[in-house]
């Protein structure tokens, strides 16, 4: 029994060792994939934290993105609505052209050509009546021989219809 024991020894001192060995690189690898490990996950912690500041600059950009879409649109109602009267304006100062054409005066009693055009067309008449024109029932302010006087009073009706308003 001593024989087999005193055999046995060498054998157990060489696996015991062998194993220690094996053991130890074991211990380095295990440690180096630890190490490898904790940096992936230091890197993908920061790429989380990357992606999300990512994900909140993109979504303050949508929505200052969204805000701008909202005030483009604004403007461009408010920019169609200055069409639609202007458009107006032109459709009735086309219509007031014509009336005046085709009545030869602006005075006239439903005011269609307003904001005492009336009142300076008459003063022009009655100026040009008292310089002993006649009164054609022409365009009196595009009329060459329209006096000073008659310019001067049609400033001054002009001002105080202004201030009428």
């Amino acid at each position: 029994m001593y024989a087999t024991t005193v055999t046995r020894w060498p054998m157990t001192i060489v696996i015991c060792t062998m194993a220690v060995v094996l053991c130890t690189i074991t211990m380095v690898l295990c440690n180096m994939a630890m190490v490898i490990w904790t940096m992936t996950a230091v890197f993908c912690t920061m790429g989380i934290v990357v992606c999300t500041m990512t994900v909140a600059i993109c979504t303050m950009t949508a929505v200052f993105c969204t805000i701008t879409v909202v005030l483009c649109t604004m403007r461009i109602v408010v920019c169609t609505m200055r069409i639609v009267v202007c458009t107006m304006r032109i459709v009735v100062c086309t219509m007031r052209i014509v009336v005046f054409t085709m009545s030869g005066t602006l005075n006239d009693d439903h005011g269609a050509l307003y904001y005492g055009y009336g009142h300076l067309y008459e003063a022009l008449r009655t100026d040009r009546q008292t310089d002993r024109q006649t009164d054609t029932g022409e365009f009196p302010f595009l009329d060459p021989s329209l006096s000073v006087k008659g310019i001067s009073r049609l400033l001054i009706i002009r001002e105080n219809a202004d201030l009428d308003r």
